[in-house]
């Protein structure tokens, strides 16, 4: 899917916390006049009263002079507050404009040197060349020297412990944040020189929350109406979804549906965009081992003929992949094939496996020889970076 339904949420959020509050201030401000007039109200009272009991020490002018001040003196400091605090609100805001217009903006997003569609991309090989990334001058790098390659078609799966820099990877091939230095090659375009919308075009994600609006099915898969009724039903029937759901109506976030329903309409989306490039941003985490198993049969029928980048927590999860690079603190610690990796015994990967436990460690290294039998091309070794 493209990131214009994600950044579409986002905004949606934005809108409610402004709209929450503006009613707050809303409320304070017609709050705040309730009380000026209850205060005017009460030394209003309290004045008449006081000359009243009084009426020796005061003359007409001086009472009437007492009770003019009374009633008027309270709107006003009530006038002055109000127009003060509108001023800040205005100064605030004046503020948050002049920061937008030194913002830093994003590339263009198409160049009149970007290669045609069907030009590029045409098989979705990956490299990536002493990439260093940072999210921010003066923080720490979150990538350092990152070098790898990834082959047309093949399946990669990227792990690491938390903060190792897996997210950041997908930022940079995606250039949400511009490298600091080195470079990311695409099918031997570096994507630094291509527009941004060209560059998406070429890959497609799944997050590990599905993406989904209120309307139908067939809306959420194909909102812009190019795709004919017919394919959409096929395409559900080919991620295990029938047919007859395309004219369901979703609610908002597609809460009337479980959680491997709706991300299995992701996977979907993702079918009927022919993206050479998926990326599963930990797609699968939050999913029962009966739903797991699903997508997992869909990753294997239908992403055959992709590049498939899988960043997942459970290594059960990438078990079946080509290729796995391990990561650590933003750096490639190792890579090669999740057989060879396991049998080595000094690997990261192995200290990660022992961390299953015996049934769970037993499990992956199953899993992995069982993919490197049926794989004859699997490379048996790995490379220490």
């Amino acid at each position: 899917m493209s990131l214009t339904p994600y950044l579409a949420t986002r905004q949606s959020k934005f809108i409610g916390e402004w709209a929450h509050y503006s009613f707050m201030a809303l409320a304070l401000q017609t709050w705040s006049s309730h009380v000026g007039g209850i205060l005017a109200f009460v030394l209003g009272t309290s004045t008449a009263l006081y000359i009243m009991g009084n009426r020796a020490l005061f003359s007409e002018e001086k009472g009437g002079l007492a009770l003019t001040y009374a009633t008027v003196v309270p709107f006003f400091v009530n006038a002055v507050s109000e127009i003060f605090v509108q001023l800040r609100t205005s100064m605030a805001a004046l503020e948050r404009l002049l920061e937008y217009l030194d913002l830093p903006q994003e590339a263009a997003h198409e160049l009149t040197t970007d290669p045609t569609a069907g030009e590029w991309p045409c098989g979705g090989s990956i490299e990536f060349r002493e990439l260093c990334m940072r999210y921010r001058p003066g923080l720490p790098l979150a990538l350092q020297g990152f070098n790898a390659t990834i082959e047309a078609g093949s399946k990669v799966g990227i792990v690491g412990r938390t903060g190792a820099g897996k997210s950041t990877l997908v930022l940079a091939l995606f250039r949400l944040v511009e490298p600091a230095s080195g470079s990311i090659l695409i099918d031997g375009h570096d994507v630094a020189g291509l527009g941004l919308r060209t560059l998406r075009r070429a890959m497609t994600i799944i997050p590990q929350d599905p993406v989904l609006h209120e309307g139908t099915v067939a809306h959420n898969l194909d909102p812009f109406g190019l795709i004919g009724d017919d394919d959409l039903r096929a395409t559900l029937v080919r991620v295990l979804l029938p047919p007859e759901m395309l004219h369901l109506h979703l609610s908002k976030g597609g809460k009337n549906l479980s959680a491997g329903e709706r991300q299995l309409l992701c996977f979907a989306r993702t079918m009927l965009s022919n993206a050479p490039i998926c990326i599963l941003d930990e797609a699968t985490s939050d999913l029962d081992e009966r739903s797991d198993h699903a997508m997992q049969a869909v990753l294997r029928n239908e992403f055959e003929s992709r590049t498939l980048l899988t960043i997942a927590h459970r290594l059960l999860t990438v078990a079946d992949s080509d290729t796995l690079l391990v990561l650590g603190a933003g750096r490639l610690l190792e890579h090669g094939s999740p057989a060879g990796l396991l049998a080595d015994n000094t690997s990261v990967l192995s200290d990660m496996a022992a961390a299953l436990g015996e049934a769970g460690g037993a499990e992956l290294r199953r899993r992995a020889a069982a993919h490197t039998r049926t794989e004859k091309d699997a490379a048996g070794q790995h490379v220490r970076v």
